[in-house]
């Protein structure tokens, strides 16, 4: 009887791990949303602006949501925005055709500002706190939502 109670914990602890290792493996391969634009605007000067988010397979780190943005002539330069980030559902890019200047919220908390006349690009945690500004683009690259 000892041995019967002791076979069906093991079994029970094996069904178990085998169903959340199918439920991660899952969640991993497919994420909770999607890949891609989440929204885009161009400024009076010339100056588009796209906001992406990238699914990472991590349920830790589920997200990467970066501003693109690429000036007449020029190729697509990247702007970090986040990589910690849970999917943007609730979000708005707000431009400011008198400040040259566009806004990045995500639920109602300001997340980044592009000033367009300076190409400096401001960030913000997820609180809407002040982090730092640097030099937009931070970079140039091939956008991975093209």
């Amino acid at each position: 009887m000892r041995y019967v109670r002791r076979d069906l914990v093991i079994v029970g602890s094996l069904s178990v791990l085998a169903l959340l290792f199918t439920l991660r493996a899952s969640f991993i391969a497919h994420g909770p949303g999607g890949d891609g634009v989440l929204g885009r605007v161009t400024t009076s000067s010339g100056v588009e602006v796209v906001l992406s988010q990238r699914w990472n397979l991590q349920p830790f780190e589920p997200y990467t949501v970066a501003l693109w943005m690429r000036e007449p002539g020029e190729d697509w330069g990247w702007c970090y925005v986040g990589h910690e980030e849970h999917r943007w559902t609730e979000f708005a890019l707000e431009y400011d055709a008198e400040l040259e200047q566009v806004r990045l919220v995500n639920d109602g908390v300001l997340r980044g500002r592009l000033e367009c006349s300076s190409l400096q690009f401001a960030t913000y945690d997820w609180r809407g706190n002040y982090r730092h500004t640097v030099p937009a683009p931070q970079e140039r690259r091939t956008p991975d939502w093209q």
